[in-house]
């Protein structure tokens, strides 16, 4: 059944796409099409996160078989964290499914969230290569199928069609210019929602980098002793993975929302949920480590920023589209 798509602003700009499609009056089974594409990615990494948490344990044989072997509580806290990142995948995969039925998708903010799902989908499979002796063919095939399908959707939409791939340049230069905007705290005054967004992304980016550039060091750091295998290898990189892209990508989509007093919008409740969800896991990944006196030299610090992940989440879904400022 087709849906009409909500009017438009006065000053809206449509692409090229979108005149042709009100012209000949088609055009919605691809918005169709791109909504169901999303809502399956968001299934398919709500499925490998959710065992991750409830059942850390059988979820390591099944990914890492014996490499995985014997499980261990660090295991466990690291299994978290990697699922912390897959739900926040499920969150931007379901805004965007939203986004799509109502035709927003060429959006800035819709359109950071695209890049962020790509660069996460990548560095999720580039992660499942490089470990591809370690995984079991299971865990291999689990694996490689949600980045596959996280990769395909948004880069089907960014890239196949010669309109987006002429695009894409700009759409990069605007996912930088919204990062070198985001210590601009004057837009309607300050408010503590965006004041958290905007040191969360440094805070992520630089943690993503460490992991993924040195996953030894940094997994030493955080833990405080030597990791055990090449299983905590894989498993810290795609923790850093998703600092390194989907998270910062989210945050800077609340970042300008939250700018223009559009917190409570249904994209924005989406995302700060998925936050809120993700900080969760942090903490109980990492709270009973620092709670014993455990930990390396970077604990206190993603401790931190874990702490801050829940507040702006929690921050954001208290929000309302008024003025009102936190």
């Amino acid at each position: 059944m087709s849906v009409e798509p909500p009017p438009r602003p006065a000053n809206y700009s449509y692409s090229r796409e979108e005149r042709y499609e009100k012209s000949v009056g088609g055009g919605t089974s691809d918005h169709e099409k791109y909504a169901a594409g999303f809502a399956a990615v968001a299934i398919a990494s709500a499925a490998l996160a959710v065992p991750l948490v409830v059942q850390p344990q059988s979820t390591a044989e099944f990914l890492l078989g014996a490499a995985a072997l014997p499980t261990n509580i660090e295991q466990d806290r690291l299994l978290g964290l990697f699922a912390g990142g897959l739900l926040s995948a499920t969150a931007a995969a379901w805004a965007l499914k939203g986004d799509a039925e109502r035709h927003e998708l060429d959006l800035n903010t819709s359109e950071n969230l695209q890049l962020g799902l790509i660069g996460f989908a990548a560095s999720n499979l580039a992660a499942n290569l490089a470990h591809v002796n370690d995984l079991t063919p299971n865990g291999l095939a689990a694996g490689a199928a949600t980045a596959a399908i996280s990769l395909a959707v948004p880069a089907a939409r960014l890239l196949v069609s010669g309109s987006g791939r002429r695009k894409i340049g700009d759409r990069i230069k605007g996912a930088f210019d919204s990062l070198g905007r985001v210590f601009d705290l004057s837009k309607g005054g300050f408010k503590l929602t965006s004041a958290l967004y905007a040191l969360l992304v440094p805070a992520t980016v630089v943690a993503g980098t460490a992991f993924t550039a040195s996953p030894a060091a940094s997994l030493e750091g955080t833990l405080g002793y030597v990791l055990k295998g090449a299983d905590s290898v894989y498993l810290w990189r795609q923790i850093g993975g998703a600092l390194l892209t989907i998270s910062p990508a989210i945050l800077l989509t609340l970042k300008e929302k939250a700018d223009n007093d559009e917190l409570g919008e249904t994209q924005p409740r989406i995302l700060n949920a998925g936050v809120l969800l993700a900080g969760v896991v942090q903490l109980a990944a990492l709270g009973p480590l620092a709670a014993d006196g455990g930990g390396g030299r970077y604990l206190p610090l993603l401790l931190a920023n874990a702490v801050a992940t829940t507040a702006a989440g929690l921050a954001g879904l208290t929000s309302s589209n008024t003025a009102k400022k936190l």
